[in-house]
C-alpha cells in the first residue's frame, strides 16, 4: 500500500514538473528558460528535478516525447467511431489543427529554436515516433484501398503528402503570424485530397 502510494506520488511529481516545464518553456525557450524557474514555477525544490532528470535538455527530450505521443493519441480517438476512411482523414486533420492551436506557444517555441538545440536532440528516437504517426495514417490509406475509396498509390508518396501539407500549412501559419483558425483550411485541404487540383475538363 505505501509503496502504490509512493508510485503514484513520483509519478504525479514528475508529471507536475513536466507541465511546469512545458508553460515554461512556452513563454522563456529552452535557452532562456532555467531549471530555477521550473522549480519555482512547480513549486518545488530545484534538487527535487534532478530526481527525475539529469539535465535540462533530458527534461526537454521528455516533454517533446510526452507532447507526441499525447498527439497521436490525440489522433487515434478522434478516428475510433467514423467508418469511412474519408472521414478519418477530415477527423485526424481537425484534431491535429486544434491540437496544434491549443499548444500554439509551444510549438512556435519549438520552431524558432537555434539548430544547436536540434543536434542535442536524439534524431533516432523522433524518427520512432514519426514511424508511429506514419503508419496511423498509412492504416487509413490502406483502409480506403482495400474498399476502393482510394487509389493504389505509392504509400510513402501519399503519407508524406498528408504529413508535408499539414506541417507547411501550421509553419506557414506561425511564421505569417496569422491567427486565423486553421480548421478554416480544411474544406480545401479535403477537396485537393479527394480531387486533386486539376480541373475535370483539362
Amino acid at each position: 500500500m505505501v509503496s502504490q502510494y509512493r508510485k503514484n506520488n513520483k509519478v504525479n511529481k514528475k508529471e507536475l514538473i513536466l507541465k511546469s516545464a512545458r508553460d515554461i518553456f512556452s513563454r522563456y525557450g529552452f535557452h532562456r528558460a532555467t531549471i530555477d524557474m521550473i522549480a519555482n514555477r512547480a513549486r518545488i525544490a530545484k534538487g527535487t528535478i534532478y530526481l527525475y532528470f539529469s539535465s535540462k535538455i533530458e527534461l526537454f527530450v521528455s516533454l517533446l516525447e510526452k507532447e507526441f505521443d499525447s498527439l497521436v493519441e490525440k489522433l487515434r480517438k478522434s478516428v475510433e467511431e467514423e467508418k469511412e476512411p474519408i472521414g478519418k482523414i477530415e477527423k485526424g486533420i481537425s484534431a491535429f489543427f486544434e491540437y496544434i492551436e491549443n499548444n500554439i506557444e509551444f510549438f512556435i517555441t519549438l520552431m524558432y529554436e537555434p539548430p544547436v538545440l536540434k543536434r542535442q536532440i536524439p534524431i533516432k528516437k523522433f524518427l520512432k515516433k514519426r514511424e508511429e504517426l506514419q503508419q496511423f495514417i498509412a492504416g487509413i490509406i490502406r483502409e480506403g484501398i482495400r474498399m476502393k475509396i482510394f487509389k493504389n498509390l505509392n504509400m510513402d508518396v501519399m503519407v508524406n503528402f498528408v504529413i508535408g501539407t499539414l506541417r507547411g500549412i501550421v509553419m506557414n501559419q506561425i511564421l505569417s503570424g496569422n491567427r486565423e483558425p486553421l480548421k478554416k483550411k480544411i474544406p480545401d485541404i479535403m477537396e485537393i485530397i479527394k480531387n486533386g487540383i486539376l480541373l475535370k475538363e483539362a
